[in-house]
């Protein structure tokens, strides 16, 4: 089967706003969060301060720049057939078909233009936290390959 994946957005979307935590939770999937549980206040120079389990992190903002969006995707059991395409002839001059492949799909259920990066007990910098490193150098790269 195919590591491609086929988006199917036809649901409906909601925006979210993702955050980064400098932390390994052992769960992945929805959680009711309520304000008992994360309340995260905004500083007046515009960064954010919360407490997750007793510890202080410190966070800001990573906004995509404009053209870009963000998409949360859930994974699916379905998948499409996709038909085979005839390649080039090999040395015999008969042609090949592949074979038939799998694609597995995935559902978009939000989208969100902005994702908050902490760390803790101080703000994030790009030097020290690989996760807020990664999202600036993909933002570069992808700019760079679509010559934006």
């Amino acid at each position: 089967m195919s590591n491609t994946l086929v988006v199917d957005s036809a649901k409906a979307q909601q925006k979210v706003q993702p955050n980064l935590l400098p932390c390994k939770i052992s769960y992945n999937g929805p959680v009711n969060v309520s304000s008992r549980y994360w309340n995260s206040e905004v500083e007046t120079d515009g960064s954010k301060t919360a407490y997750f389990r007793g510890r202080k992190l410190q966070g800001r903002d990573v906004v995509l720049p404009d053209g870009y969006s963000g998409a949360v995707l859930h994974k699916t059991d379905r998948t499409i057939v996709e038909a085979s395409q005839p390649t080039d002839r090999d040395e015999d001059m008969s042609e090949q078909e592949e074979a038939p492949q799998q694609l597995k799909v995935v559902e978009q259920v939000g989208s969100f233009d902005a994702i908050t990066v902490w760390d803790h007990e101080a703000l994030p910098e790009s030097a020290q936290n690989p996760y807020l490193k990664g999202v600036e150098e993909w933002i570069k790269l992808s700019q760079a390959i679509h010559g934006q």
